[in-house]
């Protein structure tokens, strides 16, 4: 599954390229840009998951992973709305680009890898589904927090 991914063939990379300086670097930016979709990965799985934490009120007892959760999610979606696409995404098509200006690809990234695994997902799904997450931790978020805050006056 990997190689499907991260295939160094769709890079346009051959094993003999890496014996000179300029095949090393190519190789460093296609480790580089690897690494971008791994850290991309990781940011998705912590949203779905903060998200789910947050809608069920499970992040009240660590406020500041709460708080980390808030701060990132904020600056993601403002970079998105302000670049009109994810930032990591930039990032990633930059350094394929400069391996192979054609390993680049126009759509989202999450788009791009569904469709690479077999899964047809268009870019407006994708970014419905995270804005309706995002919505929904909200909601989580502010659910929880306001009852604690009922709670805490009837006991008074």
């Amino acid at each position: 599954m990997c190689a499907l991914l991260f295939g160094m063939a769709d890079l346009g990379y051959a094993p003999t390229q890496a014996r000179s300086e300029a095949g090393y670097k190519v190789v460093l930016w296609w480790w580089l840009a690897n690494i971008v979709v791994m850290v991309h990965a990781l940011f998705v799985l912590g949203f779905v998951v903060g998200t789910l934490l947050l809608f069920v009120g499970q992040l009240q007892r660590w406020r500041r992973l709460e708080i980390t959760f808030w701060i990132l999610m904020l600056a993601g979606w403002g970079l998105f709305v302000v670049l009109q696409d994810c930032p990591l995404t930039l990032l990633e098509n930059t350094l394929r680009a400069k391996v192979n200006p054609g390993a680049t690809y126009n759509e989202g990234c999450i788009s791009h890898y569904a469709r690479r695994l077999g899964i047809t997902i268009s870019d407006r799904l994708v970014n419905r589904s995270a804005l309706a997450l995002l919505f929904l931790a909200l909601a989580g978020s502010l659910f929880w927090h306001l009852s604690a805050c009922v709670i805490r006056r009837r006991r008074r």
